[in-house]
């Protein structure tokens, strides 16, 4: 009986949810007739999962920058005590990067539209933008795993999942721009005290004004009778 009750509870559900989404199937028929919305998915609506790696591990080294600022030093030192895994993972990019430059696969291919900040850049000052795309996503690969050090798998994954929630052509900046802030500072598990780092940063410039201070202060009771 209780078997029964549920079941028609879920019909009912389903009932429900047909109904309430009336009103999107209908728009979206609306599109696909007067907007050309198959065309526009057959351009951009394919599945492009590396090339959007690179895109978003650059976007994300964009937002690590301050992170590279205050902790460059330990990150270095964590660079050299991690040579080999750090070197594994650069020739497996370059490989990537050689089959798709010198061969006939076509791995790496980017839009003209999106790509985040360093993708225009790089096509600004007209460089090779495959070339340049690949290495600073390794570099933003070092950092996080600088970050990631002592959780890598749960951050790996959510890492992953990230990506695969941005698989097609076009990747635009503004789409993380909000979220890879809860990304970083909040659903990454780190040990590596990126707060602690600012706030250092802060008191440390806090005592050089406090220092400034009292020369000038003591500058100016020179001249005081």
């Amino acid at each position: 009986m209780e078997t029964i009750d549920i079941f028609s509870y879920f019909l009912l559900l389903l009932l429900f949810s047909f109904i309430i989404s009336l009103p999107a199937l209908s728009y979206f028929y609306y599109i696909v007739e007067n907007h050309n919305f198959l065309g526009a998915i057959s351009k951009y609506g394919k599945l492009n999962i590396y090339s959007n790696t690179l895109t978003i591990l650059s976007i994300f080294l964009f937002y690590l920058i301050p992170i590279i600022i205050f902790d460059w030093k330990s990150i270095i030192l964590y660079f050299k005590n991690n040579l080999l895994l750090f070197f594994s993972i650069l020739i497996s990019i370059m490989i990537i990067y050689s089959l798709d430059r010198f061969t006939y696969l076509e791995i790496i291919s980017f839009s003209s539209r999106g790509g985040g900040i360093f993708f225009k850049l790089f096509e600004l000052l007209s460089l090779e933008v495959k070339l340049f795309m690949s290495l600073f996503s390794f570099f933003s690969l070092v950092i996080l795993d600088y970050l990631f050090q002592k959780e890598r798998v749960s951050n790996y994954f959510l890492l992953i999942v990230v990506v695969f929630s941005l698989p097609l052509y076009v990747v635009f900046q503004k789409y993380l721009d909000p979220i890879i802030f809860f990304v970083i500072f909040g659903l990454f598990k780190s040990n590596i005290l990126i707060i602690d780092s600012a706030l250092k940063y802060i008191s440390e410039s806090t005592n050089n004004i406090c220092v400034q201070l009292d020369s000038r202060k003591a500058e100016v009771h020179k001249f005081l009778p």
